[in-house]
């Protein structure tokens, strides 16, 4: 029995074509198909897909995998040679050994042999014989145990046909590095390696040239074919050589092994032997369709496709038709409509075919027009409550958008290009993107020089100038600015000439000229006075609400506000009202109403996600990473934090990469990683100084600043905070001179200048009680502590910190990590200082004080008596009876013969705060009158 089991299985190997190689990433293709093969309701299952995808190689691994399912035996029947279908059936007798004997057909023959049998067939490349198709439904009507894998470039289009797509192999994600990995590489890197060891045994990858090969592999889309033939250039070239090179992959791609039949031995030869399986019709729409980048619909290929003699109901047959013959892939629907696309190099093979036919500049002219056409069809949707369905719809067709551009401006073609840019100018803000750093805007005004004036041109010149001052060029965000003025006030163009107007109020806020912005914006509005645009009146008020955001002006930012998202909210323009949202949480952020502004971020942010809009989620997530830094939330500020320096690093934006570094550098200042600040915060300050931005820079130079002080070097920290003090002169962004203020206080006080210290800290308080800035207030207040403690006002130093205490918790923001260890000893110091229960008593009078009494008692402190008093106090002393400083002040007062009130008048005590340590120096000494400790102070000559 054993025996003829290995005799039987031997028989059957002997059908199928020894592989030469194992298979590489089709584990579970092998597994779906051959289930599906023993499943008696799956006779007939057609392996579809591009040529070189694989298709053959997985049909014979599967009826490897499958040879002992079948009772009889598995043949493989090569169907390439044929020139005529009517051959099929004959070269499928002649595998199975059947002799034509005349008396009846073949057909005949062949289905009284296959009636009873239980077999496997496997038919290679049937789509040059299609027409055998219903010989092959024949057959299984016949021979009800009969299975049947047939592989072909287009589906056999019979009753009870089972169809798989074989798709390319898995490939790394191109914008995703981590996806890269030496140790476990994509199916297609591994398949690269493995044939590039076949030629070459000392090839291995490597963290050189890991990116080229993983590119090589991207660029040919996953095909094996494409790869192995890649690969076998690697005897004389390297990956990176190799991938300089292959911008023209069907020339390069050449030389396949010579037992290969020809359409496998070049990348060229497979592509024709599939182009020259199609009609006239097809050959000229499939050409078309080269001219389509990424993914494109039936409407794009319709406009670009079609002829005088080929209507709408044609194209769709013939994209029918390309579709089932694996040319054209569907790449699925995004709920409205189906959506296709080429393979790049199938592409480029239709791309080479256009230019053989002379017919390339006549597609390129009619791409342009009608994504020309598709853009100027949504800029105004782009506004309003569609603004959603119309941004996903042009992210979809921003590749041909891209390369319609390119080609307008490479032929001068100014009128159309006119026309896409202006219509784009919305698009371009939204995604605030100029296609990976080409900036269409600026090259279009190039090529306009001799156009006359229009609103095309004020809106270009508007759209130019805000993206300039998006990524920091702001002479030129100037001038382009200035121009679409100047355009749109000569052509009546209300709008552009307002938005222009806003646009210049924010640079000249930008640059720190805040009068002159706010009057700008102001005259913007006038500007649109008699207009009925709620859209663009909410957008002048949104920015007049910054303006006065930045002059501290609150309530007038957030009547502006309320005015910008009522009118917005009316447009629908889900965007703006996101942008507004961000501003009113900056304007709480400002006010230490930290939990109000998170709230306010969080729906920003899903507003910015509802539209994919990636800058507004850098903004936000910036702003939700401080925020929960200033909460004591470190964790989940760093990966807030981490998550916005990724997304602006694939935007480019240079300020706003700024903004995110700074954020960094604070972080980790907070929790005491100083190396790790210091590196964030000077790239910050240089990408600050690069873009002239000043706010940005004097932040910057605050941070570092702080750092010097850190790391003891109070002279350098001081020339920071003055600098950015003098960069921030005219500003108005009161709420970081607070930080300042702080700075400087701290380094007086660490130099023993308890004068200037007490003036930066009087500043301090100040701005921060305009401003309503509690964090800044607490801050304040725990520095004034630290000064009355170095004046020996202890009691009123823990008075203090306990009003900043109580403030903190308000507004839920802890003391940061880098200094709780020294505030905890600072609070021990103080019990050791005052005792335990007077400590308490103070504090617990600290925190329940009002705000205003805490300002009027800081108020009646004067500094020039009480540093002369200090002066002129030992701070060596020892005290007996375990004495503390404090008692021995009382002590010394009461042996003078003071009463209560004129002790506590005295050391600028509460009167309850003298019993409490009278109370305490009456048990250290162990006595119970005052007459009694009067005499202990006399006879230990205290007094």
């Amino acid at each position: 029995m054993g025996q003829d089991n290995i005799s039987h299985r031997t028989h059957i190997e002997h059908h199928l074509p020894a592989q030469m190689n194992t298979i590489i990433g089709r584990a579970t293709d092998i597994l779906h198909v051959s289930s599906l093969l023993q499943n008696q309701q799956r006779r007939l299952l057609t392996l579809t897909g591009p040529g070189g995808v694989g298709k053959t190689r997985l049909a014979l691994e599967i009826a490897y995998q499958l040879r002992s399912s079948f009772a009889e035996e598995v043949f493989f029947v090569q169907l390439a040679p044929l020139h005529e279908h009517t051959f099929v059936l004959s070269t499928i007798a002649q595998t199975l050994g059947i002799e034509e004997t005349g008396q009846y057909s073949i057909g005949e023959e062949l289905q009284a042999y296959l009636h009873d049998k239980h077999l496997l067939l496997v038919l290679d490349n049937f789509e040059h014989v299609m027409e055998a198709n219903i010989a092959i439904a024949n057959l299984l009507t016949a021979a009800p145990y009969l299975s049947i894998l047939v592989t072909s470039r287009e589906a056999l289009h019979i009753y009870g046909e089972y169809e798989f797509e074989v798709l390319p192999l898995d490939l790394p994600l191109p914008d995703q590095p981590h996806t890269l990995s030496l140790s476990e590489p994509s199916d297609a890197v591994r398949l690269f390696i493995e044939r590039a060891q076949a030629v070459k045994p000392t090839f291995a990858l490597g963290e050189e040239n890991l990116h080229a090969v993983t590119e090589i592999c991207i660029q040919l889309d996953g095909l094996p074919l494409a790869i192995e033939l890649a690969a076998a250039r690697c005897k004389l070239l390297t990956p990176q050589e190799l991938l300089e090179r292959l911008h023209n992959r069907l020339r390069i791609l050449v030389g396949g092994a010579r037992n290969l039949s020809p359409r496998q031995q070049t990348l060229r030869n497979t592509l024709d032997w599939s182009y020259n399986l199609l009609n006239e019709a097809e050959k000229y729409f499939f050409r078309q369709l080269g001219i389509l980048t990424g993914s494109w619909t039936i409407e794009a290929a319709t406009a670009i496709g079609s002829t005088d003699v080929l209507g709408d109901e044609d194209t769709l047959s013939l994209l029918s038709s390309l579709v089932d013959k694996s040319l054209v892939r569907v790449v699925g629907d995004n709920g409205s409509e189906t959506r296709f696309w080429l393979l790049e190099t199938i592409r480029e093979y239709a791309i080479d075919s256009l230019k053989q036919q002379q017919e390339l500049i006549a597609a390129q002219r009619r791409h342009a027009q009608f994504f020309t056409a598709l853009v100027e069809k949504s800029e105004p949707y782009l506004y309003g409550s569609e603004q959603q369905q119309w941004l996903a719809r042009l992210d979809l067709e921003a590749a041909n958008i891209w390369t319609a551009m390119r080609w307008v401006i490479d032929q001068l073609e100014v009128e159309i290009a006119q026309r896409l840019a202006s219509s784009l100018g919305r698009f371009l803000q939204l995604r605030s993107s100029l296609n990976e750093g080409h900036n269409w805007l600026e090259e279009v005004i190039a090529i306009s020089t001799d156009a006359y004036s229009s609103q095309l041109l004020a809106r270009i010149y508007y759209s130019a100038g805000s993206m300039a001052h998006l990524h920091g060029h702001l002479e030129l965000a100037r001038e382009r600015l200035e121009e679409s003025e100047r355009l749109a006030e000569s052509t009546g163009d209300t709008r552009t000439h307002a938005l222009s107007q806003g646009a210049l109020a924010l640079l000249e806020s930008h640059q720190g000229r805040y009068d002159d912005a706010r009057q700008l914006a102001e005259n913007s509005l006038q500007t649109l006075r008699g207009s009925s645009d709620i859209w663009c009146r909410g957008i002048l008020y949104s920015i007049c609400g910054n303006i006065a955001n930045q002059q501290c002006d609150f309530k007038a930012a957030q009547v502006r506000y309320a005015l910008s998202l009522r009118l917005l909210r009316q447009a629908g323009d889900i965007r703006s009202q996101a942008d507004v949202l961000i501003h009113v949480g900056d304007t709480m952020s400002q006010r230490s109403k930290f939990v109000t502004a998170h709230f306010l971020y969080q729906k920003g942010q899903l507003l910015y996600q509802k539209i994919n809009d990636r800058l507004g989620q850098v903004v936000c997530l910036n702003s939700i990473g401080n925020t929960l830094r200033q909460c004591g939330d470190y964790n989940r500020a760093q990966q807030a934090l981490a998550s916005c320096l990724e997304l602006v690093t694939a935007l480019g934006t240079r300020r706003e990469r700024a903004s995110v570094l700074l954020g960094l550098g604070k972080l980790h200042i907070s929790t005491g990683a100083i190396v790790e600040a210091t590196q964030y915060i000077k790239e910050s300050l240089h990408i600050t100084r690069e873009i002239n931005y000043p706010a940005g820079m004097a932040a910057a130079l605050g941070c570092l600043g702080d750092l010097a002080r850190l790391n003891g070097h109070d002279r350098d920290a001081k020339t920071y905070y003055e600098q950015s003090l003098g960069l921030m002169a005219g500003m108005g962004n009161q709420v970081s001179k607070l930080a300042l203020f702080h700075g400087l206080a701290c380094v007086a006080l660490a130099g023993h200048n308890y004068e200037q210290a007490g003036i930066e800290i009087r500043k301090a308080l100040h701005h921060a009680s305009l401003l309503g800035n509690m964090l800044g207030m607490a801050i304040a207040l725990e520095d004034f502590a630290q000064l009355c403690r170095l004046m020996d006002l202890p009691e009123r130093a823990v008075q203090f910190l306990g009003s900043a205490a109580s403030l903190r918790e308000g507004i839920s923001a802890p003391i940061e990590q880098v200094y709780q260890v020294s505030y905890a000893q600072q609070l021990k110091n103080y019990k050791k200082d005052i005792g335990e229960k007077a400590f308490h008593e103070n504090w617990s009078v600290g925190r329940n004080m009002s705000l205003p009494q805490t300002l009027g008692m800081i108020a009646n402190i004067h500094l020039n008596k009480q540093l002369e008093a200090q002066e002129e106090k030992s701070t060596t002393d020892t005290y007996p009876a375990g004495l503390t400083v404090r008692e021995m002040d009382v002590l010394r007062l009461l042996a003078d013969g003071l009463t209560d009130v004129l002790i506590a008048q005295k050391l600028v005590l509460s009167p309850r705060t003298v019993n409490t340590h009278l109370r305490s120096i009456y048990a250290k000494l162990g006595v119970s009158s005052r007459s009694a400790a009067t005499r202990f102070a006399v006879e230990n000559k205290l007094v």
